[in-house]
C-alpha cells in the first residue's frame, strides 16, 4: 500500500471513529439540554397555573373547561390526602394515546397537589415529546451528510496537495528509477521550493556524485589494469615457451620453467576472468539474441570429452532437444563451460557426471568428497577454499552467479547423499 493511500486510510478510519462516537456523544448531550428545556417550560407553564387557580378560575366547573381546551393540564379530584403525594415539581415521562394522531406517544408531565375552593386536586401539566428515534436518526442524518462532506473534502484536498506539492518527490523518484551507474553525469533532479525535498535531493545528488566518481576510478583502474596485464604476461609466455624450446636445456632448467608456464597461465588466466566481471558488474552484456541452450550444452559437453575420458568419469545426459533462451551468447557459453569445468574439475577418479536439462532448469551434478560445501563462500570471489584444485583461480562459479544475475536466472547449489554435488540454474 502506498503511503499517501495509508495515511488517508488511517485518516478516514480515525474519523470514522470520531463520527460514530460523536454521533452517540452529540446525541445525549442534546437530549439532556431538551429534556432541560422541557422541564423548565413545564415548570413554568404549572406556575402559570398556580397563579390562575388563585387569582381567574372561580368554580370547579371552571377546571373542567380548561381541561376541555387544553389537554395537557389536567386536574383530577383527591378525596384523601395519598401516602407519597408528589413533590412541588416531580418530573417523569408517561405514555398516553393521542386523540390526534390515533396512537400512543410519549409525554413529560410535572405533577403537583394543588388546593383550590377548600378541596385538593392532583395538577398534572405535560407536553408530548419528540420521538426519540425520529431524533437519534435526524442527528445520525446530519451527521452522515457531514462526515460525507468531510471525508469527501479531505480526499479531494488530499488528491490535490498530493498532485501539487508531492509532484517533485515522484519526478525525483522517475529520474532514479531510470538513472544507471555508468552515465558520464549525475542526475539533474528537478528543483522545488518544498524545504524536505530540497534536503532530500542535495542528499541524493551528493551521494550519487560520489559514487559515480568512485565507480568511474574503479571502472577505469580494473579495464586498465586487466589490459596492462595481458602484454607482458604474453610477452612472459612467449619468452618462456622460446626458452623451453632453446637447444641444450638441461632437464634441471626444464625443471624450473615449468612451474613458471603454470603461473604465467594461471595469471592470464585470472586477469581474463577479473575483466569479465568487471563486465558483468558493469552491466555491458546485453540479452541481444536468442540461444538454443540445449545446443550450447552439447557443443560444450563435445569440448569437455577429453578431459572427461582422461577423468574415467561416467557422463549421463538427459536433455530436451532445444531449448531457446533470450540471453548473450558469449556469456551462456562461459556459464555451461564454467559449470560443467567445474563439476569435471571437483569430481572423484572414476567419478560421474549427471547433466539434466528441462524446460525451465539447468542441472549438472557431480559425485565428490562427502559433505556439504560451505554455501556462503562457494560463489565468494577470491577466497580460498581447502577443495580448490592447483592452478585454478577459484573465479568460476562467482563468475557463474553473475552471468546468472545479469541474464535473470537463478543458481543454487544443492548437496545429496552420498557425496553427491548439484550446481541448478533456474531459467524463469
Amino acid at each position: 500500500m502506498k503511503l499517501l493511500a495509508r495515511t488517508t486510510l488511517i485518516m478516514l478510519l480515525y474519523a470514522s471513529i470520531v463520527a460514530v462516537g460523536g454521533t452517540f456523544v452529540y446525541y445525549a448531550v442534546i437530549h439532556r439540554l431538551y429534556y432541560a428545556y422541557v422541564d423548565r417550560t413545564l415548570g413554568r407553564r404549572k406556575q402559570r397555573v398556580e397563579l390562575a387557580l388563585r387569582n381567574e378560575l372561580r368554580t370547579p366547573a371552571d377546571l373542567a373547561f380548561w381541561h376541555r381546551l387544553d389537554h395537557n393540564v389536567e386536574f383530577t379530584p383527591l378525596n384523601s390526602a395519598p401516602a407519597a403525594a408528589p413533590g412541588p415539581n416531580a418530573f417523569q415521562d408517561r405514555l398516553m394515546f393521542n386523540t390526534l394522531t390515533g396512537k400512543q406517544q410519549l409525554y413529560r408531565q410535572v405533577a403537583g397537589t394543588e388546593t383550590f375552593r377548600g378541596k385538593s386536586y392532583r395538577l398534572e401539566v405535560r407536553t408530548s415529546l419528540l420521538d426519540e428515534p425520529a431524533l437519534l436518526g435526524g442527528i445520525v442524518g446530519a451527521g452522515a451528510l457531514l462526515f460525507g462532506v468531510l471525508v469527501g473534502g479531505m480526499l479531494l484536498i488530499q488528491h490535490v496537495l498530493a498532485r501539487r506539492y508531492w509532484r517533485p518527490f515522484f519526478a525525483t523518484l522517475g529520474i532514479l528509477q531510470q538513472y544507471k551507474l555508468d552515465q558520464h553525469h549525475a542526475p539533474v533532479l528537478a528543483p522545488t521550493r518544498i524545504p524536505e525535498f530540497q534536503a532530500l535531493n542535495t542528499a541524493i545528488a551528493r551521494v550519487l556524485g560520489r559514487h559515480q566518481r568512485l565507480y568511474q576510478r574503479q571502472r577505469e583502474f580494473a579495464e586498465n589494469a586487466a589490459h596492462e596485464l595481458q602484454t607482458p604476461l604474453a610477452i612472459l609466455r612467449t619468452k618462456l615457451d622460446l626458452l623451453v624450446q632453446a637447444p641444450g636445456l638441461t632437464e634441471e632448467q626444464a625443471s624450473h620453467i615449468e612451474p613458471l608456464l603454470a603461473v604465467t597461465q594461471r595469471l592470464t588466466h585470472l586477469s581474463r576472468s577479473l575483466l569479465l566481471l568487471t563486465h558483468l558488474d558493469q552491466q555491458l552484456f546485453f540479452a541481444t539474441e536468442t540461444v538454443d541452450l540445449a545446443a550450447v550444452v552439447r557443443t560444450q559437453l563435445g569440448q569437455l570429452a577429453e578431459q572427461i575420458e582422461l577423468g574415467n568419469i561416467s557422463l549421463k545426459t538427459d536433455s530436451i532437444a532445444k531449448l531457446p533462451v533470450s540471453a548473450n551468447r558469449s556469456l551462456i557459453d562461459i556459464l555451461v563451460s564454467n559449470l560443467l569445468s567445474n563439476a569435471i574439475r571437483h569430481n572423484v577418479p572414476g567419478g560421474q557426471l549427471h547433466v539434466t536439462l528441462t524446460a525451465h532448469q539447468l542441472t549438472v551434478e557431480n559425485t565428490g568428497r562427502p559433505q556439504a560445501l560451505p554455501a556462503d563462500q562457494l560463489f565468494a570471489r577470491l577466497r580460498p577454499r581447502p577443495d580448490r584444485p592447483p592452478g585454478s583461480v577459484g573465479l568460476g562459479l562467482p563468475i557463474a552467479r553473475q552471468i546468472c544475475e545479469t541474464c535473470g536466472f537463478l543458481l543454487s547449489y544443492h548437496y545429496q547423499e552420498p557425496g553427491r554435488h548439484q550446481l541448478c540454474v533456474r531459467m524463469g
